[in-house]
């Protein structure tokens, strides 16, 4: 079974649908991100992620970590701390194309 978790902006319509194997011990959005949040501390550790780190400007998000996914060290903590499967698909304020929740998907009735 999957776990989707929708991670927006706050402050923009930017968003990211996070998605991964959804175990006894990661089953919801708090579990998730804590899990990957030790991954990462532990990746830091390493040549590359200070390398990422340092290219976030001290900033990672998960925006940084959509562009980390696949550096090898990185998956060997995210899987040492339960994250299997991980993907992750970002969406900018330009992806919503003028349609937002609470419009309106029905013609208003004349008399």
């Amino acid at each position: 079974m999957k776990l989707r978790v929708i991670v927006p902006r706050e402050w923009e319509s930017d968003f990211a649908v996070v998605e991964c194997e959804q175990t006894a011990w990661i089953n919801n959005a708090k579990t998730l991100k804590d899990a990957i949040t030790a991954a990462v501390n532990d990746w830091q550790a390493t040549e590359a992620g200070q390398a990422a780190i340092k290219r976030s400007g001290g900033d990672f998000n998960i925006g940084d970590l959509h562009c980390e996914l696949g550096d090898a060290e990185l998956d060997a903590f995210l899987a040492k701390h339960g994250v299997l499967g991980l993907t992750i698909e970002t969406f900018g304020a330009d992806s919503l194309h003028g349609w937002a929740y609470d419009d309106h998907l029905f013609d208003e009735l004349t008399d």
